[in-house]
């Protein structure tokens, strides 16, 4: 929590600092899609549908570019099926584990910094792209049986921090106040190892579509003598 009050503190104060090119600060939320890969186990899981928030401060470096960094709280899952007995379910009815198929969700919660630069264009520059890479500070970990959650205790199978690349795609719609509203398309590809067991490789893999609204912070005026 003194982490997440600590950059959400950062983010504001150098979007501030900024304010004199016309910086943004913006509200984040979107739907993730995500999985995890890397070994025979890992390849299995499907992509996990969860959510994700947060704050951004964007800085213009020129009319076409500006560089953008994100703080937010993002939960990467993945799902997989198994049989009831591989969770070690017992049927009371017949004396045997259960044989049925059993949905399973698996959650790392993070404290994600993406930082990119992101580049404009079309006549009102309204598209962009952008590109750049993220840093995730481990938070916790969640898994649920069935749509239910149960108790998990895998935080202490993940390192502390996750990084890798970031793409997006996007289209920005102005206001006539200056605001904007962004949808954009975004991928990060996690390139470490996260897992600590010894010869075991995962890493992460999330497509993020999110809606931010952007506030535009006004060029201070300089004052003449």
């Amino acid at each position: 929590m003194k982490t997440l009050l600590t950059c959400l503190i950062l983010t504001i104060a150098t979007t501030t600092c900024f304010s004199q090119n016309n910086a943004f600060f913006g509200i984040k939320t979107g739907a993730t899609l995500s999985n995890f890969r890397g070994n025979s186990e890992a390849d299995q899981n499907n992509l996990g549908l969860d959510y994700l928030f947060g704050v951004s401060g964007e800085f213009p470096l020129n009319e076409k570019l500006s560089l953008l960094i994100n703080l937010n709280y993002h939960r990467k899952s993945a799902t997989r099926k198994l049989k009831g007995y591989q969770l070690g379910i017992y049927n009371y009815n017949d004396g045997s584990f259960s044989n049925e198929n059993i949905k399973v969700k698996s959650t790392i919660l993070y404290l994600s910094i993406p930082i990119v630069l992101k580049y404009k264009f079309g006549e009102e520059k309204s598209y962009f792209i952008n590109g750049g890479g993220f840093i995730d500070f481990l938070n916790n970990t969640e898994a649920k049986i069935d749509g239910k959650k149960v108790e998990d205790n895998s935080r202490q199978l993940f390192q502390s921090i996750d990084f890798g690349t970031v793409l997006g795609i996007g289209k920005s719609f102005k206001s006539p106040n200056g605001n904007q509203l962004t949808l954009e398309l975004r991928n990060q590809l996690g390139l470490i190892n996260i897992s600590r067991i010894e010869a075991s490789k995962v890493l992460t893999n999330s497509w993020i579509f999110s809606m931010e609204y952007q506030f535009k912070i006004k060029a201070k005026e300089v004052s003449k003598n």
